[in-house]
This record gives structure tokens, sequence and C-alpha cells, in this order.
């Protein structure tokens, strides 16, 4: 069901998707860097930076609409789980690290920055 649900996208958005490669110059584009790359330009709306002018308010709207489905996708099915593994492992290492090795550590604090779809995995 879930991979069936990828591959519909994939075809029913593939037109899209690749004008969004040529317009924005990527070799390889699927939803993940679909992802960011709407996450980039929703900030470069913001700032009122300078847009491609191929690139139309309907194709923005289009890239929010499939920015959301990804969104969703990616915390169904247990999937935001899978994406926020390394996230998860990093943070349990560092522990695991720091009593481990006690006293030999310099370093007082690791900071590290994550976005709430990695917290929101752990709720399931």
């Amino acid at each position: 069901m879930k991979i069936e649900t990828y591959r519909e996208m994939n075809l029913t958005y593939y037109p899209f998707i690749k004008k969004m490669a040529n317009i924005f110059n990527f070799t390889v584009l699927n939803f993940t860097s679909l992802f960011g790359l709407y996450d980039t330009l929703l900030v470069d709306k913001y700032l009122a930076r300078p847009l491609p002018d191929e690139f139309t308010d309907e194709d923005y709207e289009n890239l929010r609409h499939l920015s959301y489905w990804y969104s969703y996708f990616r915390l169904s099915f247990n999937l935001s789980k899978a994406f926020s593994s390394p996230v998860l492992e990093r943070v349990i290492e560092d522990f695991e690290d720091r009593m481990d090795n006690i006293d030999s550590k310099t370093l007082k604090w690791t900071f590290l920055s994550a976005h709430d779809t990695n917290l929101n995995c752990m709720n399931n």
C-alpha cells in the first residue's frame, strides 16, 4: 500500500518534478529533495528574493501541496522512525560515550539541531 502510493504520486507528478528539476538545475529530483526545495523557496519568498521567471505562482502552490503530502507520508506508516533514526542514534551514542568516559571528556556538551519531524516519531 505505502510503496504503491509513493509510485503513483511519482507517476502522477513526474512532469511537474521534471519541470522543477530543469528550472532549479537538479540532476536528480525526488520527493525528498522536492521537500527541501520547497523549504528553501519558502524562505526565499519570505525574504523577497527573486525566483526564476519560469517558476510561477501555480508551481509554488503545487510544490507546497507536494511538500505537505510528503511530510504527511513520512509521518505515516512509521516511516518517521526510519527518517529520524540517524539523529536519534547520534544522541544515544553521544550520551553513552559521555557516561562511559565521564572523566576523560573535555567537552561539556554537544549541541544537535533537529526538526520537529525528528521528535514526532517518538510519539508513535
